[in-house]
């Protein structure tokens, strides 16, 4: 049962490409050849997630209790097999597995929420739950394909991988969309990185929740200190998840991690109607993607009258700009 990390004797096993199914996989067949019936979203409403929970950990209760009957047999002299003696701890695994998923959560191999000294809030832990649901249905098992696809493209730094967009129209219909922004998902930052910990579990699973840097890091700083014009333009359509987004820090001449070393120069006109940006950027996250429209570029406005951390700029840059 791979929803909630049982058995992991696989390791790094890809069962996806060998055609193993996922939990989720494997009961969603059953219930098409049960039901005669291939509507996705019939086949969902079957079953709910609470009625699942009991079912799995009635089955692995069982399961607990057939361990412990091999351990019994070992301690009597009876046993079928040497291995007898082991079941204990097996035993003892799976009865724990069996009382964490009645209680709610799901284990993967994420610390539960009861080992943190935090507190959470009653929307926070209904979203975290549907994000690993989600996840465990719709991402976990298609990382090969993923990888199968980029490199069967002839460049992969401009191909988008087919099933990112349909799988984000579904985050949006399932409301796991815009974490990041408290105004948006009405949650704290501690319970976000939370979430965050949930999305690392596929590298590119972020970008389906619209989750994904840059371009979070662009819309906070849009939300914050856009203007209205900039809000319309940029921000809403990356909130919306219909444009990408690049941020551009690093340089290739110095040490860019520290930002005072940058030697790119962002200088109004003598009007001062527009800037005159003079520098050059690489390694800049997300301007390579067919979808990035934008980025924020950060430079240096010289001013000998400010300390040398005081001098950075951050511009708009339509990718369309001439030059």
């Amino acid at each position: 049962a791979p929803a909630h990390g049982i058995f992991t004797g696989l390791g790094n096993f890809d069962k996806g490409f060998y055609g193993i199914p996922t939990e989720f996989k494997l009961r969603e067949h059953y219930l098409q050849l049960l039901t005669g019936n291939n509507d996705t979203e019939f086949i969902d409403g079957l079953i709910s997630e609470p009625e699942w929970n009991f079912y799995m950990a009635f089955t692995l209760f069982k399961m607990a209790g057939i361990c412990q009957g091999v351990y019994k047999r070992s301690l009597m002299g009876n046993a079928s097999s040497t291995k007898g003696p082991q079941f204990l701890k097996v035993t003892k695994d799976v009865a724990k597995m069996a009382v964490s998923i009645s209680k709610g959560f799901y284990p993967y191999r994420l610390k539960p929420l009861e080992y943190s000294f935090l507190s959470y809030s009653d929307r926070f832990r209904t979203i975290r739950s549907k994000l690993l649901l989600f996840i465990e249905k719709y991402i976990l098992g298609t990382e090969h394909i993923f990888v199968e696809e980029l490199n069967s493209v002839p460049d992969r730094w401009k191909h988008t991988v087919s099933f990112i967009e349909p799988l984000k129209k579904k985050a949006k219909e399932w409301g796991l969309w815009n974490l990041f922004l408290p105004s948006e998902s009405k949650l704290t930052q501690t319970e976000y990185a939370q979430l965050c910990e949930v999305m690392g579990m596929v590298p590119y699973a972020p970008e389906i929740f619209n989750c994904n840097a840059p371009d979070t890091g662009n819309m906070e700083t849009l939300h914050l200190f856009g203007s209205k014009y900039q809000k319309e333009t940029w921000l809403q359509p990356l909130l919306d998840g219909t444009i990408r987004s690049y941020f551009g820090m690093t340089e290739p001449a110095v040490a860019s991690s520290d930002a005072t070393n940058m030697r790119c120069s962002i200088k109004p006109t003598a009007d001062g109607k527009s800037y005159v940006i003079n520098g050059r950027k690489w390694w800049s996250s997300g301007a390579g993607d067919p979808r990035c429209t934008v980025g924020i570029i950060m430079g240096i406005t010289p001013n000998k009258a400010k300390k040398r951390h005081q001098q950075h700029s951050m511009i708009m840059v339509p990718n369309d700009t001439p030059g």
